[in-house]
């Protein structure tokens, strides 16, 4: 047992590695960027405990805010290391969440699409795909040819009304990724949504990303954000923290391996994102110190931020995790 803390009033035990989580739980649904992977290489140990968890027996699924599909998210494990048979579960993406609810509500509406154009990032082609015969716009300046929604998948262009146009070929979004500005390109469109309460629909609700050299990426969860909170304008996020993703790996878990959620546990990176949606549904969680809260711990990867600075941090943002361990490492 790792040693016992409070914050503020709720405990949580602090482990020196993940090692000592292991035979509490039979089953963990596993969060990706900041746990597994930083976008470039696994994290260190990542692949060889998630290996071992299988060797064990323990039955392992990804639950990611990734606007990726689960085919698409685990064809990019191998190449980072992790054996794809080490996760019985597969994955549950916000991307998968959010197709099919385009589909069901918005087939042959009109669309404005904020996506990726880095070749590393989610698929925008793949993605327009599987949400079928939406049609794309790419302005707001006609208001005769206005979006019914306007669909937030990623954070670096609005995707050319030409479904055959390349991502590179649609208007860019300045330096937002790098910056968190929007007052070039993003807040006009907005604005003009706000004014006529056009739905924005977030599939990759995480606020900001931590590069491996710990500089931070603002990510599409930032600009949902504003929308809602400042604009006041209809906003529906996919994934995490929503309770419906979690409950979406709960019920795979129980479905597949006959596993009751009091043996589950949900491993991220997010007090935001993953302990939040963890404790929406009470469900047990491991915060791991190598991800998002790096910057806010000011803390060296791979070791336990101090106690009071974990305690502090909790009650800030107002969830705290079952457990906290540095890494996602044995």
């Amino acid at each position: 047992m790792g040693n016992i803390f409070c914050a503020p009033g709720e405990p949580f035990e602090v482990h020196p590695s993940f090692r000592p989580i292991i035979d509490k739980y039979d089953a963990f649904i596993i969060d990706q960027w900041g746990v597994m992977h930083n976008g470039v290489v696994a994290m260190e140990g990542a692949s060889e405990c998630v290996q071992e968890l299988a060797r064990q027996g323990k039955k392992c699924i990804i639950l990611s805010n990734t606007s990726s599909s689960e085919e698409s998210a685990l064809s990019r494990l191998p190449k980072l290391g992790f054996d794809l048979s080490s996760l019985a579960g597969g994955a549950v993406t916000s991307g998968d969440l959010a197709t099919a609810y385009i589909r069901e509500n918005y087939s042959g509406k009109k669309a404005l699409v904020f996506s990726w154009k880095h070749p590393a990032a989610p698929d925008p082609q793949e993605f327009m795909e599987r949400c079928d015969d939406i049609v794309l716009v790419d302005n707001m300046e006609d208001d005769a040819n206005l979006p019914d929604v306007v669909i937030l998948h990623g954070n670096e262009v609005i995707l050319p009304a030409d479904k055959h146009g390349k991502p590179d070929e649609g208007q860019s979004l300045g330096d937002y990724i790098l910056t968190g500005k929007m007052e070039q390109v993003v807040m006009p469109v907005l604005k003009r949504c706000a004014e006529r309460s056009i739905p924005v629909l977030c599939v990759d609700p995480d606020l900001i990303s931590v590069n491996p050299d710990g500089t931070v990426l603002y990510m599409p969860g930032t600009i949902a954000n504003y929308y809602e909170r400042t604009l006041r304008g209809p906003t529906l996020y996919f994934g995490k923290p929503d309770a419906r993703a979690f409950r979406r790996a709960v019920e795979r878990l129980q479905q597949q391996f006959g596993i009751t959620k009091e043996r589950m546990c949900h491993i991220g990176d997010s007090l935001h994102h993953d302990i939040a949606g963890a404790n929406s549904i009470d469900l047990d969680s491991v915060l791991v110190l190598g991800g998002v809260h790096r910057v806010d711990l000011e803390n060296d990867l791979g070791k336990l931020a101090p106690t009071s600075k974990l305690q502090d941090l909790f009650q800030q943002i107002g969830h705290t995790p079952t457990h906290v361990a540095p890494l996602l490492q044995l």
